[in-house]
């Protein structure tokens, strides 16, 4: 039997070997496009890239800086910077200074026209140097401080010679409504008394009155500040120390430092042996200021 090679057979395997390579072919010509085509997309989204960056400058910023960008105005990052500069030296213009090396170099301004009351000192500002020092604080600040403090000192320093003034007006008032007159016999002689009791009585009494305030000391003059315990001071002063022919008996002896009645030997034996009776006979006489000079000797 002969077996013969069947040459349909072999084209037919031609054939089909041809058109899987055909097929191939396209396969691979398909797959050559499309990575071309997606090379293609990938040179046009760098390029796009490209392009944002260079028309954004805030391109690759986050939403919400980007947002601010934007807010601000800013066209480049110079611009950013250039804002950034600006708010450091407003920062740094504003930024408490640390103090000084040294507590000297502090500087206070101390006005002239302290009121009364207010006991300003070297001593004090030395204190207070050294407490600004303890305390950190800048040149500014502790003179914005110190001028804080003396403004509040003044301020009560003044209320409190208010307060005096407002006391010593109102114990006036009271014993002249009481004695009658400051230039009445009756009122001149209840304020020696009270004097009297007040010389007598304890040698620290007159302290102890001027530190509880009813005694005002302003300058040389002595006033009162308060009127009850003034009138409880005369009422003792007369019971005690008044001299029976000095009160009582005035009116009808004859006064020796009146015009009328004038005795110089009188005036100087009683102001040797009296003083305090010589100058309640002058205030009765009416001639304070010729005998001033014996009333301030004998204060």
């Amino acid at each position: 039997m002969t077996i013969g090679i069947s040459l349909a057979g072999d084209t037919g395997n031609q054939q089909t070997t041809q058109s899987q390579t055909s097929q191939t072919q396209q396969t691979q010509t398909s797959q050559q496009q499309t990575t071309q085509q997606q090379q293609t997309q990938t040179s046009q989204t760098q390029q796009t890239q490209t392009s944002t960056t260079s028309t954004d400058p805030f391109a690759g910023l986050n939403e919400a800086n980007r947002t601010i960008a934007q807010a601000k105005g800013w066209k480049s990052m110079d611009d950013a910077l250039a804002s950034y500069t600006s708010l450091e030296k407003q920062f740094s213009s504003t930024r408490p200074h640390v103090k000084p090396e040294k507590a000297d170099a502090y500087k206070f301004d101390v006005p002239k026209d302290l009121p009364k009351g207010v006991n300003y000192s070297a001593d004090f500002e030395k204190a207070y140097r050294d407490w600004a020092f303890d305390a950190e604080l800048s040149t500014d600040q502790a003179g914005k401080l110190h001028s804080k403090f003396l403004g509040f000192a003044a301020s009560q320093a003044q209320a409190a010679h208010e307060a005096l003034v407002k006391n010593v007006e109102g114990a006036a008032g009271a014993l002249t409504q009481k004695w009658g007159t400051p230039d009445s016999p009756t009122f001149k002689q209840n304020v020696e008394m009270a004097k009297r009791a007040i010389r007598h009585l304890d040698p620290g009494l007159k302290t102890a009155l001027e530190q509880t305030g009813v005694i005002t000391k302003v300058g040389n003059d002595e006033l009162v500040g308060n009127a009850t315990v003034f009138e409880a001071l005369a009422k003792v002063g007369l019971s005690l120390f008044a001299e029976d022919s000095l009160y009582g008996q005035t009116a009808a002896d004859k006064n020796p430092f009146a015009k009328e009645t004038e005795d110089l030997a009188m005036q100087g034996r009683i102001l040797k042996e009296d003083p305090n009776k010589a100058k309640l006979l002058i205030m009765a006489s009416g001639r304070s200021a010729m005998f001033q000079h014996i009333l301030d000797k004998y204060k």
